[in-house]
């Protein structure tokens, strides 16, 4: 299995909050949401021995290219948030366009986050299997 895999996306990651349901496709992120699972398909398509189902504990870094690098705290916690939840597996009566790269966030033992400046936003997911639960 591949043990690491890396999703490069054009614009801001989503951001969660407690509104409606993440894969609502009324919910003001979905877009985002959808992009971002479009871009876990199509790395999934470049390793297709990556296994959602058996990912074990997994590291999540989350890299935000931006303009101006300064975020409020409440923002770098949201785009965690809302890149760990998207990426995860929907619930079965979710219509999701995209993959999944894992069944659950519980499975993230470890977390990066690092802002970059740029002309463009736009942002980097790095997900890398760290260990099997025991």
């Amino acid at each position: 299995m591949t043990q690491e895999i890396l999703l490069a996306v054009d614009g801001p990651p989503p951001l969660r909050d407690t509104g409606l349901q993440f894969y609502n496709p009324h919910h003001p992120q979905y877009h985002l949401v959808v992009r971002l699972r479009e871009a876990a398909a199509q790395a999934l398509a470049a390793q297709p021995d990556w296994d959602p189902h058996e990912a074990g504990w997994i590291a999540l870094a989350l890299t935000v290219v931006q303009p101006s690098p300064e975020l409020a705290t409440a923002e770098v916690a949201g785009a965690l948030d809302g890149v760990a939840d998207a990426l995860q597996a929907t619930p079965a009566d979710a219509d999701v366009p995209g993959c999944s790269l894992y069944q659950d966030p519980r499975q993230i033992r470890v977390v990066r986050y690092a802002v970059q400046q740029g002309d463009a936003l736009a942002y980097s997911v790095r997900v890398r299997v760290v260990g099997a639960p025991s």
